[in-house]
């Protein structure tokens, strides 16, 4: 009987390790595009284009994909800890469809796209890569610039954020 007792609780303690451990070690990754669109101002001020964020371990791979509109953004990756540095595998895309097709049907996307592993600090913004470009004519000028930014953090879910066990006598979204 001893050896039992003991066995469960080993195996308690050792669930109890890992569990906390786990929850120690999952982070939250965001990425920004940050930039403007078509400004015909000389310094235009930058702002949020858009953004998204997926919660990820250590030496696992993570995926996020959101649709709005014809807008799709998805991130996938690896986030790995090696000796004093942490590197982060980063496949940011986002696409637009505005409904233009050619024949036979398939949609004329407009694609933003950066593909990098970085080195990166826990709660300090990194650069991922972007673009500029200037449009001449037909006037005005217009000028874009995309500028993707990567922040990892650790995950801490509030309180309110916690998984519940949904009731399927309840509606999910309040109206």
């Amino acid at each position: 009987m001893k050896p039992f007792l003991l066995f469960v609780l080993t195996g308690g303690v050792w669930f109890a390790v890992c569990e906390r451990a786990y929850a120690e070690e999952e982070y939250l990754l965001r990425v920004n595009v940050m930039g403007f669109i078509d400004s015909p101002e000389e310094h235009p001020k930058e702002k949020l284009l858009r953004s998204i964020e997926v919660v990820t371990v250590p030496g696992r791979t993570f995926h996020c994909k959101t649709r709005l509109g014809g807008h799709t953004r998805s991130v996938s990756g690896s986030l790995n800890f090696e000796e004093d540095e942490i590197k982060v595998e980063v496949d940011y895309r986002h696409t637009y469809d505005d409904g233009t097709r050619i024949p036979p049907g398939e949609p004329v996307l407009d694609i933003d796209q950066v593909k990098t592993t970085i080195s990166v600090e826990v709660g300090k913004w990194s650069v991922l890569g972007g673009s500029e470009t200037k449009r001449e004519s037909p006037l005005p000028k217009l000028r874009t610039k995309k500028e993707c930014h990567v922040l990892l953090t650790r995950y801490e879910p509030k309180e309110d954020e916690v998984f519940k066990v949904l009731d399927s006598r309840k509606p999910v979204i309040n109206p």
